[in-house]
């Protein structure tokens, strides 16, 4: 049990410790832990209930932060991979839904206490959070959750070269893959496929089957091009099948020792 007694008369204070002592030991026959007990200005804050309560404010407790820093770091660690100079981002739907309410759980917890700026610097350390999540307000969200929410394939198409417009996207469509815009063109040049004009309402098109895909990737890999594919999730949609980012690559040089 934890308790807490405020007042302005040290001496009384003192008193009251004593006085406490004497009773747990004598009617209760228990010890007071003394490492745990003190008598100190509440302008060093006091450890309480996860945070550091203080006269005007509250902070969360080192080791609340240093709990979440541990799991954020496992869960970095399945998700996203390091292969020489390319990292990989995996969408693991079960992980992420995992790392959403945990997030959510501990923003819950930081919202009672002041910590914007403790906010900005977790996800400054763990930047791979922005590839998954949008913050708004105190609660993450899937920034993926919209896409599931279209159920036509040409404004899915169009949200997922918006969203990684700096991506090649490699989209399922049924048994084949397909590129639009002006990266289809460079993709047909490149693997030497056909490139189709105005197809699917897109200007520019091109299109190879799943069993292509890992090819594709090499060359892609080989010329540390950054590039997404969106996988057909099964989930049928009124007009359009369910899909979804299943994996992102990007290219990151690791930096030189200077000579």
């Amino acid at each position: 049990m934890i308790f807490i007694l405020l007042s302005r008369n040290l001496a009384g204070l003192k008193q009251w410790q004593t006085q406490i002592t004497q009773f747990l030991n004598e009617k209760l026959h228990l010890l007071v832990n003394q490492r745990a007990t003190r008598v100190a200005p509440v302008s060093g804050g006091v450890d309480f209930a996860g945070f550091i309560v203080r006269p005007h404010y509250k902070l969360v407790r080192r080791r609340v932060v240093g709990n979440l820093k541990q799991k954020l770091e496992r869960i970095e660690s399945q998700l996203v991979k390091a292969q020489g100079d390319l990292v990989i981002y995996h969408f693991a739907r079960e992980l992420l839904r995992e790392c959403q309410a945990m997030m959510n759980s501990y923003l819950s917890h930081f919202s009672h206490a002041k910590s914007k700026k403790l906010i900005w610097k977790i996800r400054q350390q763990f930047l791979f959070l922005n590839n998954y999540f949008i913050l708004v307000g105190n609660k993450l969200i899937l920034a993926d959750k919209s896409l599931s929410e279209l159920k036509r394939l040409r404004q899915q198409i169009k949200w997922v070269n918006k969203k990684y417009q700096d991506y090649y996207c490699l989209i399922q469509i049924g048994f084949y893959y397909e590129v639009f815009g002006e990266h289809a063109k460079s993709v047909a040049e490149m693997m030497g496929f056909r490139l189709q004009e105005n197809w699917r309402g897109f200007r520019h098109s091109c299109g190879f089957p799943k069993w292509r895909l890992k090819k594709v990737e090499e060359q892609l890999q080989s010329r540390c091009i950054p590039y997404v594919i969106v996988h057909q999730t099964g989930r049928e949609l009124y007009l359009a099948k369910d899909r979804l980012p299943y994996r992102m690559v990007e290219y990151h040089p690791r930096s030189k020792p200077n000579l």
